[in-house]
């Protein structure tokens, strides 16, 4: 599999959630399965998320913002640089899966 960041890799899955709505309602309703299978289907490859991350899809609808927050490092482990890279959007997990079928008038 190509080496996307996490900002490609929801990019490419909320572009599919809008072209496919049979697509959209399951993963808003399984995104661990319907993300695995897409990278199967895209890629090629086994994926699988660990049972022990939980994956969640948001639809964001319109007059409504959603901020991820994300879990605060300051209480936890000093985090090594490629830690921080795969935070930031490196070639990293999704260590909680977080995706927002965004609608963003133009």
């Amino acid at each position: 599999m190509d080496k996307l960041s996490k900002e490609e890799f929801n990019k490419k899955i909320i572009e599919k959630a809008w072209k496919d709505p049979q697509f959209k309602e399951k993963l808003l309703k399984d995104p661990k399965k319907m993300i695995q299978e897409y990278i199967k289907s895209e890629y090629d490859e086994d994926f699988v998320i660990p049972d022990t991350w939980n994956c969640r899809v948001i639809e964001e609808h319109p007059n409504e913002w959603i901020l991820l927050l994300p879990s605060s490092p300051v209480n936890s482990r000093k985090l090594s640089d490629s830690t921080l890279e795969s935070i930031g959007g490196g070639s990293g997990g999704c260590g909680g899966c977080y995706i927002s079928l965004t609608t963003i008038p133009i």
